[in-house]
């Protein structure tokens, strides 16, 4: 995913892989705001998000917009 596709996808959900990271199936989560840089991630039933690669996401149901 990037930078761009992640604006339009506010509010959808993701998931997270990391390819670096052996035997990592992937953490699921709703994106909540985009910058120049990152993607901003809340996961599970955590509080804040996270600032993630968006090079790691991928939509949960569908295509990249």
């Amino acid at each position: 995913m990037t930078i761009e596709q992640a604006k339009k996808c506010i509010g959808r959900a993701v998931c997270y892989t990391d390819p670096n990271w052996e035997g990592h199936t992937g953490e699921y989560g709703e994106i909540t705001s985009v910058n120049d840089v990152f993607v901003f991630v809340r996961y599970g039933m955590e509080i804040n998000s996270k600032a993630t690669n968006p090079a790691h996401l991928k939509l949960a149901v569908g295509g990249v917009e």
